[in-house]
């Protein structure tokens, strides 16, 4: 069965095995039609003419669906399976509204040699099944899902201690998108467990918001290490850090003050 691009709701960039010997690639189609979704693997060819097919099919389906500033980032954005075998790039927020009350169904388009089984569940639930992976007693909130949270570039950081439970990860967009960052880390605190979320504020102090460090570096775009809970400690480093001197970042969450202490890391 082949699928007409123009007609595919949401296109993903999918690689299954990646980084080991006999990882394949390539591109999916979601179509749904009623109660039923179908999703079309068709897999990346080395051969010139096969190419050709492929990214004239996808080309098709990007003039059809032109995407808005917000689209374009959660188009890009990479999601790795927990089981390490599957790694989805695309808006897994549209994929998961439409999957909602359908069934699915996915296909392999003719020649392609069989694949393990999709992560269903990361296509449907996936922020709420990364973070399952770190903690299977956590309950997410479903309007913190992947149309407004991204996985960060480690996925999601949990850190529980007692009955106070830390999760990180991102949201889309920063105000250092000029320099190319497209996300934002993001912190949500509970302290019953995991019953009820608050999200913490990227606030600092006067005197730390004038200094160079407050200035670019701050808020994060990805936290590394969630190093305690109380007080809640996060690590970072600066974003351009491996192509330029820069520097190893240390903040503190004062809840009395509501605010952000930030230090270098020696």
């Amino acid at each position: 069965m082949l699928v007409d691009a123009e007609q595919a709701s949401v296109v993903l960039y999918w690689t299954c095995f990646d980084g080991r010997e006999g990882g394949r690639r390539g591109h999916a189609y979601l179509c749904c039609d009623g109660a039923r979704a179908r999703l079309l693997l068709y897999q990346h060819s080395a051969e010139e003419a096969a190419k050709e097919v492929m990214m004239g099919r996808h080309e098709r389906w990007q003039r059809a669906h032109p995407a808005t500033p917000g689209q374009t980032l959660r188009r890009r954005t990479s999601w790795r399976d927990p089981s390490g075998l599957w790694s989805l790039t695309g808006d897994l927020g549209e994929v998961r509204a439409l999957l909602r009350g359908r069934t699915l169904e996915v296909l392999l388009a003719p020649g392609l040699e069989p694949l393990p089984p999709l992560p269903e569940a990361l296509l449907r639930r996936p922020i709420t099944t990364l973070i399952a992976a770190k903690d299977a007693e956590l309950r997410w909130p479903e309007e913190w899902e992947a149309s407004v949270i991204a996985p960060g570039l480690l996925g999601p950081l949990v850190r529980r201690e007692g009955a106070t439970v830390i999760v990180c990860a991102a949201r889309y967009g920063s105000r250092f998108a000029d320099a190319g960052q497209d996300r934002t880390a993001a912190i949500w605190r509970s302290d019953d467990g995991g019953e009820r979320w608050d999200e913490l504020p990227w606030t600092l102090g006067p005197l730390q918001r004038i200094t160079s460090g407050g200035r670019w570096c701050w808020p994060p775009e990805q936290v590394l290490r969630l190093t305690a809970a109380e007080p809640l400690t996060i690590e970072w480093d600066d974003p351009w850090i491996d192509w330029e001197p820069g520097a190893e970042w240390r903040a503190r969450w004062s809840p009395v003050k509501s605010r952000w202490t930030m230090e270098r890391r020696s």
